[in-house]
Protein backbone atom coordinates (compact mmCIF):
# COMPACT_ATOMS: atom_id res chain seq x y z
CA UNK A 1 0.00 0.00 0.00
CA UNK A 2 1.20 3.72 -0.58
CA UNK A 3 1.02 5.10 3.19
CA UNK A 4 3.18 2.10 3.73
CA UNK A 5 5.67 2.84 1.34
CA UNK A 6 5.97 6.15 2.20
CA UNK A 7 6.31 5.42 6.08
CA UNK A 8 9.19 2.85 4.83
CA UNK A 9 10.78 5.81 2.52
CA UNK A 10 10.56 8.04 5.53
CA UNK A 11 12.38 5.26 8.05
CA UNK A 12 15.32 4.23 5.98
CA UNK A 13 15.79 7.85 4.97
CA UNK A 14 15.89 8.77 8.55
CA UNK A 15 17.70 6.12 9.48
CA UNK A 16 20.17 6.47 7.07
CA UNK A 17 20.00 10.56 8.14
CA UNK A 18 20.85 9.40 11.68
CA UNK A 19 23.59 7.21 10.80
CA UNK A 20 25.49 10.01 8.96
CA UNK A 21 25.32 12.19 11.94
CA UNK A 22 27.56 9.85 13.71
CA UNK A 23 31.29 10.02 13.91
CA UNK A 24 32.67 7.75 11.08
CA UNK A 25 34.72 8.61 7.73
CA UNK A 26 33.86 10.09 4.89
CA UNK A 27 33.33 6.88 3.12
CA UNK A 28 30.96 5.72 5.29
CA UNK A 29 28.95 9.35 5.43
CA UNK A 30 28.72 8.88 1.36
CA UNK A 31 27.63 5.41 1.58
CA UNK A 32 24.58 6.32 3.75
CA UNK A 33 23.89 9.49 1.48
CA UNK A 34 23.43 7.01 -1.05
CA UNK A 35 20.99 5.26 1.06
CA UNK A 36 19.29 7.92 1.80
CA UNK A 37 18.98 9.28 -1.66
CA UNK A 38 17.52 4.95 -2.62
CA UNK A 39 15.19 5.79 -0.16
CA UNK A 40 13.31 8.83 -1.68
CA UNK A 41 11.59 7.14 -4.93
CA UNK A 42 9.78 5.15 -2.50
CA UNK A 43 8.79 8.59 -0.82
CA UNK A 44 7.48 9.84 -4.17
CA UNK A 45 6.59 7.32 -5.58
CA UNK A 46 3.96 6.56 -2.86
CA UNK A 47 2.23 9.81 -2.10
CA UNK A 48 1.84 10.17 -6.35
CA UNK A 49 0.08 6.81 -6.07
CA UNK A 50 -1.70 7.97 -3.09
CA UNK A 51 -3.09 10.83 -4.92
CA UNK A 52 -4.14 10.28 -8.35
CA UNK A 53 -5.95 7.15 -6.13
CA UNK A 54 -7.91 9.34 -3.86
CA UNK A 55 -7.78 12.85 -5.75
CA UNK A 56 -10.67 13.27 -8.17
CA UNK A 57 -9.89 13.48 -11.78
CA UNK A 58 -10.89 17.22 -12.36
CA UNK A 59 -8.85 17.83 -9.65
CA UNK A 60 -5.76 16.03 -10.03
CA UNK A 61 -3.88 19.02 -12.28
CA UNK A 62 -4.36 21.25 -9.21
CA UNK A 63 -3.43 19.03 -6.56
CA UNK A 64 0.21 18.45 -8.09
CA UNK A 65 0.68 21.73 -8.78
CA UNK A 66 -0.07 22.41 -5.65
CA UNK A 67 1.76 19.64 -4.02
CA UNK A 68 4.84 20.77 -6.29
CA UNK A 69 5.14 24.16 -4.84
CA UNK A 70 5.09 23.24 -2.10
CA UNK A 71 7.43 20.44 -1.90
CA UNK A 72 10.05 23.05 -3.56
CA UNK A 73 9.10 25.97 -2.25
CA UNK A 74 9.63 24.34 1.76
CA UNK A 75 13.90 24.24 0.45
CA UNK A 76 14.50 28.52 0.76
CA UNK A 77 12.69 27.98 4.50
CA UNK A 78 14.87 24.94 4.91
CA UNK A 79 17.76 26.75 4.26
CA UNK A 80 16.52 29.62 6.31
CA UNK A 81 16.45 27.74 9.32
CA UNK A 82 19.28 25.18 9.11
CA UNK A 83 22.20 27.52 7.67
CA UNK A 84 22.12 29.59 11.00
CA UNK A 85 21.46 26.68 12.77
CA UNK A 86 24.37 24.67 11.85
CA UNK A 87 26.53 27.70 12.60
CA UNK A 88 25.32 27.10 16.49
CA UNK A 89 24.70 23.17 16.80
CA UNK A 90 27.20 20.87 15.30
CA UNK A 91 25.83 19.45 12.15
CA UNK A 92 26.46 15.50 13.05
CA UNK A 93 23.87 16.37 15.74
CA UNK A 94 21.60 18.33 13.30
CA UNK A 95 21.49 14.69 10.74
CA UNK A 96 21.13 12.41 14.05
CA UNK A 97 18.06 14.68 15.25
CA UNK A 98 16.53 15.02 11.49
CA UNK A 99 17.06 11.12 10.94
CA UNK A 100 14.79 10.66 14.02
CA UNK A 101 12.29 12.99 13.06
CA UNK A 102 12.10 11.36 9.73
CA UNK A 103 11.48 8.11 11.81
CA UNK A 104 8.62 9.24 13.54
CA UNK A 105 7.39 10.49 10.83
CA UNK A 106 7.63 7.33 9.14
CA UNK A 107 5.69 6.08 12.37
CA UNK A 108 2.91 8.94 12.15
CA UNK A 109 2.57 7.52 8.83
CA UNK A 110 2.55 4.36 9.38
CA UNK A 111 -0.06 4.55 12.14
CA UNK A 112 -2.20 7.77 12.06
CA UNK A 113 -2.88 8.35 8.69
CA UNK A 114 -3.96 4.38 7.56
CA UNK A 115 -7.01 5.72 8.80
CA UNK A 116 -7.69 7.99 6.16
CA UNK A 117 -7.24 5.01 3.81
CA UNK A 118 -10.78 4.45 2.06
Amino acid sequence: DQLGLIAIGFAGSGLAFAEMGLPQSFSFYLLFMFVSGIFYPLIQAGQTIYLQENVPADKLGRVFSLWAILSTGIYPLAMLVYGPLADQVPIGRIFVVTGLLLIGVAYWFWHRLRKLSW
